[in-house]
């Protein structure tokens, strides 16, 4: 199986070969892996924010916001929170599992068709009355992780 690395990788690779009208359009910000404390805080401070979608495309005065997860991927609570939040804005997100699937949409979409069966996709918590659900359970995780009672 392949990683979400791989997925969104060939995904990024095709629509960037196919679509290079794409660039600074569909992109990837770097928001997640391993860092030391002191580069964690400062990236904190900088703006990174958990549960960030894997990627935006920006087209004909829409957002597009993806999330890419292997087949047997499941979301963490920072990211239905912000799929929650993102929903409260009136923006949707989408959820692959393939690479295939990413680059019919973006297709679909530089094409000018319709969306209607990428519905499908949308994340099940892109919904916001979630959010306050959201914001407690993440609550309720970090003090957990601090050993204290929530």
């Amino acid at each position: 199986m392949q990683s979400e690395a791989k997925i969104q990788q060939d995904a990024f690779t095709e629509i960037r070969n196919r679509y290079p009208q794409t660039y600074g359009l569909f992109f990837h910000v770097p928001n997640g892996g391993m860092r030391d404390a002191l580069t964690a805080a400062f990236l904190k401070g900088a703006g990174v924010v958990r549960g960030i979608p894997d990627l935006f495309f920006l087209w004909a005065g829409n957002v597009y916001l993806i999330e890419v997860k292997t087949p047997t991927g499941f979301c963490s609570t920072d990211q239905k929170l912000i799929h929650s939040v993102h929903a409260s804005q009136g923006f949707k997100t989408y959820i692959f599992t393939s690479s295939h699937d990413i680059v019919s949409f973006v297709s679909t979409v530089i094409e000018g068709g319709e969306l209607v069966g990428f519905d499908l996709f949308i994340s099940p918590f892109a919904d916001a009355g979630l959010v306050p659900k959201y914001k407690a359970e993440l609550r309720e995780e970090r003090m957990k992780k601090l050993g204290k009672a929530a």
